[in-house]
């Protein structure tokens, strides 16, 4: 978006930490690109995607991803009540 484009302007190296879900076009392109992931740590693992001259470093951690099931879980049976 207009962050990235900002500071792109002077072809200055950068690091954006971004939540991937949060609808970004690139960030949804790079979530659906094919690769694997490699593990680093019993809880982390990471794949790099190459997009253009944008690089992603996209980190998923199944302990979180149970966590967050189960919230969305509650989230939801609240909702139906």
């Amino acid at each position: 978006g207009e962050n990235r484009a900002y500071l792109s302007q002077d072809n200055e190296n950068y690091i954006i930490g971004e939540k991937l879900r949060g609808g970004s076009k690139d960030a949804s392109l790079a979530l659906s690109w094919p690769g694997r992931y490699r593990e680093v740590a019993e809880n982390l693992q990471v794949k790099e995607v190459v997009l253009e001259d944008d690089h992603f470093v996209i980190c998923y951690n199944p302990e979180q991803a149970v966590r967050d099931a189960a919230v969305r879980e509650r989230m939801l049976k609240r909702l139906e009540v």
